[in-house]
């Protein structure tokens, strides 16, 4: 038998570790994005008493399209012209509202200081008037 050392990493070393690149800042944004929009559209049907199955039929999308949206799949994102049929069916309507950060600099320019490659990051961009 041979004597193997277990060198386990405590998961907050890793996450320390990797908020330190723009890489996994980029990623963790966009996924933070995708779910909330998932709480937004889930919320808002719940609040409509409408099923997934419902809301699908109205807005003209498929009922699995709806399930996904609300898990925050990002692997089969859906167009915001989708996102705004569904809100609109909901009773509200999507506004588009870019405002840069403060004390940040473009993602991609401090990407290639640091020597990493990009994601495809999508930044919150929208929230329906009224839940601002």
């Amino acid at each position: 038998m041979t004597n193997m050392t277990n060198k386990s990493v405590r998961l907050e070393a890793i996450l320390a570790r990797e908020r330190k690149t723009a890489a996994f800042l980029l990623a963790f944004d966009e996924h933070r994005f995708y779910l909330q929009i998932a709480h937004l559209v889930s919320d808002l049907r719940g609040r409509a008493g409408l099923s997934q199955a419902d809301l699908a039929k109205k807005a003209g999308v498929s009922q699995p399209m709806i399930a996904r949206l609300e898990k925050g799949d990002s692997s089969r994102t859906p167009t915001f012209d989708t996102i705004f049929r569904i809100l609109r069916v909901l009773g509200y309507t999507m506004l588009l509202r870019v405002q840069k950060e403060k004390g940040k600099r473009a993602a991609s320019s401090f990407l290639k200081r640091q020597g990493e490659s990009s994601c495809s990051a999508k930044k919150p961009l929208f929230l329906p008037s009224g839940l601002r």
